[in-house]
């Protein structure tokens, strides 16, 4: 499995505030408190395979084994967008394989947003 590995999970939501253009509101810093983690197989939900590169889809699908998703609902977003990251804490740091946000109520994924991890050759770079 691939990935970048941030120095915590706060480091890794303000990559993803700044790569979507999110303005940081009041709530952002409060999701590490308010975020939802479930463990889910490959099959659980069609958004792990949008948020996964095409290979590490294909090696959760293989060998079943969970993995971690986090969910917090956003809150500048009128309550109607979730954010999901896919992903562990590792060695004090979080390790990332792809994120999403969702709106709730699109049907038809016309505003919602996933995004694997770069797929680049050594696929782990510490952001700080």
């Amino acid at each position: 499995m691939t990935g970048i590995r941030f120095l915590s999970w706060e480091h890794f939501l303000y990559y993803v505030q700044n790569r979507e253009g999110i303005e940081p509101g009041a709530g952002w810093s409060n999701v590490s408190i308010l975020s939802d983690a479930d463990y889910l197989e490959a099959d659980e939900w069609e958004g792990l395979q949008k948020m996964l590169s095409s290979a590490d889809y294909e090696e959760l699908a293989g060998k079943k084994h969970t993995i971690e998703v986090r969910s917090f609902r956003m809150p500048e977003e009128s309550g109607r967008m979730i954010f999901y990251a896919v992903g562990e804490e590792d060695g004090g740091g979080y390790l990332c394989r792809g994120y999403g946000i969702v709106e709730e109520s699109d049907i038809e994924d016309k505003n919602n947003r996933f995004r694997p991890m770069p797929e680049e050759s050594d696929r782990e770079k510490e952001y700080h």
